[in-house]
């Protein structure tokens, strides 16, 4: 069984761009604000702590937002992947409990070096904010497979697995 992590660390423009592909950039402030509430919603739902970084503002350190959702802003001359890379490595051990949020392959694949847990943006997405009925209803599960896999399984076929595992469990 794959582990679970206890905080979501997202790449915040990653996924608001793999989730608005027509965005308007006079309205990135409203296209985060959607994310942010999406965002919490996964929060609520999954029990763990999620943390977005952005890209900076204009100053000399980080600014930490604190709240039900914590948002990061770096500075200046510090991008939201090496802060994502810089705080992973920072936590050592501890670094597996953390799931990076990125479709960026080095900031994953530097997360992965220093212990973290990696999904891309995308398969967040499907996961956790595109998920209208339960994630173990047979239909979700359906079109999970469907959407991730060539010649995904269909309905029945995921059916006749959960039986087996079941009778099994």
């Amino acid at each position: 069984m794959k582990p679970v992590s206890a905080e979501f660390l997202v790449d915040g423009y990653n996924l608001l761009h793999a989730l608005f592909k027509e965005k308007n950039k006079r309205d990135l402030e409203s296209l985060r604000e959607q994310m942010e509430t999406s965002l919490r919603k996964v929060q609520h739902a999954s029990g763990r702590r999620v943390t977005v970084v952005y890209d900076g503002k204009a100053c000399g350190s980080p600014q930490v937002e604190p709240g039900a959702l914590e948002r990061v802003f770096t500075p200046a001359s510090t991008t939201a992947d090496e802060w994502i890379t810089t705080h992973i490595r920072s936590r050592g051990p501890k670094s597996r409990l953390y799931t990076v949020v990125s479709s960026d392959r080095a900031v994953s694949s530097r997360s992965k070096a220093f212990g973290a847990m990696t999904m891309s943006s995308e398969e967040f997405i499907l996961q956790w904010i595109d998920r209208p009925r339960s994630r173990t209803s047979p239909a979700h599960r359906a079109e999970y497979s469907r959407k991730t896999s060539p010649g995904g399984l269909s309905e029945k076929e995921v059916e006749a697995w959960m039986r087996i595992f079941r009778e099994k469990g």
